[in-house]
């Protein structure tokens, strides 16, 4: 019988606000305020935290999400990295998501009277569709960059947190 292979895929994300030193930076610690020694925020703890950081650069701020994929299947590395320019706003909108409460101050559009939409006011179809562009990515990773790790296993685990 042969032995089984695996094709290991795992994602990690990192913020990077315009306007912040180097050292203020939430880079990987989005969650962690003080870096790896800090203590992991609560959602409350988050909202708070980037509303008054906003609330600091004048109300609104540019910022960019950097994505990075790697899939191992034992013998071969393959790399996917790629940015998402975001704007976030002060004011969190209501319903706060759990888990996802940046969502509740990231601005992906203006409503027909000139209102930010945030990320967490669209239904969830609407947020399917948004989101898509990085399922997308995914699927083109999985699909197209690791063909030839694909070809020599027969399982998948995938991570996503």
């Amino acid at each position: 019988m042969p032995e089984e292979s695996f094709v290991i895929i795992t994602t990690d994300e990192a913020l990077y606000i315009d306007g912040l030193n180097d050292n203020e930076q939430p880079g990987q610690f989005v969650r962690r305020f003080g870096g790896m020694d800090g203590k992991r925020a609560t959602d409350e703890e988050v909202v708070k935290r980037y509303t008054e950081l906003v609330t600091k650069l004048g109300g609104y701020a540019n910022a960019r999400w950097h994505y990075s994929m790697v899939a191992y299947n034992g013998e071969e590395y393959l790399y996917l990295e790629w940015d998402d320019n975001v704007n976030f706003s002060c004011y969190p909108h209501n319903p706060i998501p759990k888990g996802y409460v940046l969502n509740s101050i990231t601005i992906i559009k203006k409503d027909e009277k000139g209102n930010d939409v945030m990320l967490s006011d669209l239904n969830a179809d609407d947020r399917f569709e948004y989101l898509r562009k990085y399922t997308d990515n995914v699927v083109k990773f999985v699909v197209d960059k690791n063909k030839t790790l694909v070809k020599k296993t027969n399982n998948f685990f995938i991570d996503l947190q």
